[in-house]
């Protein structure tokens, strides 16, 4: 509709949304469950942790000595690194390698869009049910899969259940990081535990597309840069079982 300017209105519907949800998320979010006489969901009716004071420099002290924040760290690490190699590139590989139009590529990222709805209920049920290391691990193969399909082959029909799988699973490692946190650390700390870790999933994000980019250009082919993100994708699932056993 607006040509070559398209992209700056969807910019600007975009921020006008976001900026008019923010204050719905402050007229109906809440900081605790006490604060609608309501308690902590399967917490038995107990609070979720005691009533002592935090310091900013104790949770610090906390966080760097526990071990299994580190290691969800370098999980974490893995998933930046590997999910937005898929992301940035996939369009102008469909595009410039494959020959399709851009409307079938947006067509297909559409696709992807939309089954990544469900990925966080469906990986993070899976989570509570085999343990965050094994739908870790799981969570990494399937986004290897939908990877590796972007290389081997260039059927269409490929590329739409790569996008499907990918969708369904691409946002599901924050989920199970976020839980996982809470695991490690306790209820009250996990948004700080998950604000560090999250500090290794920026580094990997920044490398992911400066690394990839790189093979794009000194080999001129982006199976190179989806080969490398199936690599980091299978050392994450590797990674994921230092993780914690589920308690039984």
């Amino acid at each position: 509709m607006y040509g070559t300017d398209g992209w700056r209105y969807t910019w600007y519907l975009l921020g006008i949304i976001v900026f008019v949800f923010s204050f719905v998320c402050y007229a109906l979010l809440r900081d605790t469950p006490g604060e609608k006489g309501l308690t902590i969901y399967g917490g038995n009716g107990q609070p979720a942790e005691g009533n002592e004071k935090i310091s900013l420099f104790s949770t610090w002290k906390i966080l760097l000595n526990e071990k299994e924040i580190w290691k969800l760290g370098l999980v974490y690490f893995m998933y930046g690194f590997s999910y937005i190699i898929y992301l940035t590139f996939i369009i102008a590989f469909l595009t410039k390698e494959i020959g399709l139009s851009d409307s079938s590529a947006g067509h297909l990222f559409a696709i992807l869009g939309f089954c990544a709805i469900f990925c966080g209920v469906i990986w993070g049920g899976l989570s509570d049910i085999v343990g965050r290391r094994y739908a870790s691990m799981g969570a990494y193969l399937v986004l290897a899969i939908s990877c590796l399909f972007l290389i081997i082959t260039k059927s269409i029909p490929l590329f739409y259940i790569s996008a499907i799988l990918f969708g369904l699973t691409a946002f599901s490692i924050p989920v199970i990081m976020a839980a996982a946190a809470g695991d490690a650390i306790g209820a009250r700390l996990a948004p700080a535990a998950l604000g560090f870790i999250t500090l290794f999933f920026g580094i990997g994000q920044a490398l992911g597309p400066f690394i990839a980019g790189w093979l794009k250009d000194i080999t001129g082919s982006f199976k190179y840069p989806f080969a490398l993100s199936t690599c980091v994708a299978v050392i994450g699932a590797m990674t994921s079982l230092m993780m914690r056993k589920k308690e039984r």
